[in-house]
């Protein structure tokens, strides 16, 4: 299992957005560990395996046509949070199939 920090609310200046997945943790790393619940949450994924995950919190990096590296400050992983009660006081729990995860690398 493992758990994802993701950001909760609009970002002043859109650097990041709601859903972006910040962190990517072993199941149970948030239970000890505080966090600003206004502007973050923590979801756990049932059946994914941490180290099969852990790459999801990479920022998008873009390769130009000479090799140049650029390194943007947005994450390029985002979970559509549109149908999701954040409003509970436990931890979410999912599965991988059914988080609408979405690739934003194209921004």
């Amino acid at each position: 299992m493992a758990d994802f920090l993701l950001y909760n609310k609009i970002h002043y200046n859109n650097v990041y957005v709601k859903g972006d997945i910040i962190e990517v943790r072993p199941d149970g790393y948030y239970d000890n560990v505080g966090f600003d619940k206004n502007a973050f949450c923590v979801i756990q994924v049932d059946d994914a395996l941490f180290e099969n995950v852990k790459y999801y919190d990479r920022p998008d990096v873009i390769m130009d046509d000479e090799g140049e590296i650029t390194v943007n400050h947005v994450k390029k992983y985002n979970i559509d949070l549109t149908d999701v009660d954040l409003t509970v006081s436990k931890k979410l729990k999912f599965k991988m199939n059914k988080l609408k995860l979405k690739d934003k690398s194209w921004r």
